[in-house]
């Protein structure tokens, strides 16, 4: 029977990946190659005109670390403060 656990294929839909090694995590960062090659792959079998939503959970010890330097990196999509 249907019922509210029925899929509402018209609503959209949010992909969460839980990585638990650091490359992994790296690798499923935004403007990486991985993560372009799977969200062309999702739109490909959900279709583009479907709402996706995308989600990283991960721990924070395995999230790059931000490196504050004129010469290298800044903080922004991708990157964590290290804890004292």
């Amino acid at each position: 029977s249907l019922g509210s656990k029925a899929w509402n294929i018209n609503a959209g839909t949010t992909i969460e990946f839980l990585p638990k090694d650091k490359q992994l995590v790296s690798k499923l960062l935004p403007n990486q190659p991985n993560i372009a090659i799977i969200k062309n792959a999702a739109y490909e079998l959900i279709g583009k005109h479907k709402q996706l939503k995308w989600q990283l959970t991960t721990k924070h010890s395995l999230l790059p670390q931000a490196c504050l330097s004129k010469q290298q990196g800044q903080l922004g999509i991708g990157s964590v403060l290290k804890k004292h």
